[in-house]
């Protein structure tokens, strides 16, 4: 049972904190932002924050605000470098990137998300604000689904709980794919073979049902980001997060000088509307999901980007899918002239032969992430997804619509698209 007194406590001291920070470097704005990040994590069925360090999940959420921002780009107004955040609250940077990094998956947030964009940013997103009201729908999917769920617990274990001591080896997120847990486990030591394929020194066994083959056991999104900071923090010193902003700053480089060049001028007015945040995302996806910086984006990573990882998590109307391939391959062209990346001409016209894959995997549901899925039904029945309310009884109708269905068994997957089982998910009420 949750201790209301001890969360509404511990919710108005990290309000305070958010908000000396926010007065001290940044706006009232950014002051707003956090604190609406604050109150929504309070209203988890089981609240982050109430485990670990006031002042790490304090910098956690100014880190997380800044990220959909771009407050670690030196080329906007404010600008704060990730570390000062760090610093101001005494914590390390790789416990607030790692924080952080358990925000944005609590909410599935991105780039220029509607409910906690500045101003500035909402202005200057190129796709006028289309990915954050619809990924929106992604956080109130999630909220909705992770109060009916009584065994699953999304917050997630906290490394500064009970010891300061360095963990022996490294502890990574999985999922169970045959009973839908979700775990943290020590792996051990890794080693990284060919194509970043990563070796883990200990078995990794499902705390549940004890499954432990690959075909069983996978690592999360968050296990993903997790293995990729460790991966790249073995090429060069400093915190993993800072890492991913090197490569983001060094891309929106890329981008400007692009932006200029004559293969731009070679797109359509609305690939080029669209260009921003094609290449900034695809970018950031090859980073965080694929372990990919410029240096290594490789034939296959770039594939798996554009053909699962996009389609799968970005919610967006058919003229982005048709710009991604003409975009990147004119950027990639680019980078080939300007000899920025040896790789470049070789990934331009791969790219440009992915183009009709890209566009049917989009359009396919079978190819959609659950936010996707519900996110399309919704607005096919002419469902308001911008009215909390009005969805929120929809996804209540959704999933009684799916436990309804003979056509579905206990053990099938589950028709919202999360890849669970049935049982597992929407079927779990009503079973």
């Amino acid at each position: 049972m949750k201790d209301k007194k001890a969360i509404e406590e511990r919710t108005e001291r990290l309000v305070t904190l958010t908000a000396a920070f926010c007065e001290e470097h940044l706006n009232d704005e950014y002051r707003q932002l956090c604190e609406k990040l604050v109150r929504k994590m309070a209203r988890k069925k089981n609240v982050p924050f109430m485990r670990g360090k006031e002042e790490a999940w304090a910098a956690a959420v100014v880190h997380t605000i800044g990220r959909i921002n771009f407050l670690f780009d030196r080329k906007t107004e404010p600008y704060v470098p990730a570390g000062k955040i760090a610093e101001h609250f005494g914590v390390s940077k790789a416990t607030v990137s790692r924080k952080a990094g358990q925000i944005c998956e609590m909410f599935d947030l991105w780039y220029w998300d509607s409910e906690f964009s500045t101003n500035q940013s909402r202005e200057g997103s190129p796709l006028g604000g289309l990915f954050g009201a619809l990924s929106g729908l992604s956080k109130m999917h999630h909220d909705i689904d992770e109060d009916d769920d009584e065994d699953e617990d999304w917050s997630l274990a906290d490394p500064d709980e009970d010891s300061d001591e360095e963990e022996e080896g490294y502890v990574l997120n999985f999922e169970c794919n045959k009973c839908g847990l979700h775990f943290d486990s020590d792996v051990g030591g890794i080693a990284f073979l060919k194509e970043d394929l990563p070796m883990f020194e200990k078995e990794i066994d499902c705390p549940e049902c004890g499954e432990r083959s690959d075909g069983d056991v996978s690592l999360t999104k968050l296990g993903r980001t997790q293995l990729a900071e460790i991966y790249n923090s073995d090429d060069e010193d400093g915190d993993p997060d800072e890492q991913l902003e090197k490569v983001m700053e060094r891309v929106y480089g890329w981008g400007l000088e692009f932006s200029k060049s004559p293969h731009y001028e070679k797109l359509t007015e609305t690939q080029k509307d669209m260009s921003q945040a094609v290449v900034m995302g695809f970018a950031d996806f090859m980073h965080s999901f694929l372990m990919s910086p410029p240096e290594r984006w490789t034939i296959g990573a770039m594939e798996a980007c554009c053909l699962q990882v996009l389609p799968g998590k970005i919610i967006a109307e058919p003229d982005y899918f048709e710009a991604v391939s003409p975009v990147l391959g004119a950027f990639f062209d680019h980078l080939a002239h300007e000899k920025k990346l040896p790789q470049a001409a070789e990934l331009s016209r791969h790219v440009r032969e992915l183009h009709d894959d890209i566009v049917r995997s989009a359009a396919d549901p079978n190819s959609w992430g659950p936010s996707k899925t519900i996110a399309t039904a919704a607005m096919e029945t002419g469902v308001d997804p911008t009215d909390e309310k009005q969805f929120e009884s929809f996804i209540e109708e959704y999933n009684r619509k799916c436990e309804g269905s003979k056509k579905v068994g206990r053990n099938d997957p589950c028709p919202c698209g999360s890849g669970k089982k049935f049982k597992k998910c929407c079927g779990k009420t009503g079973g």
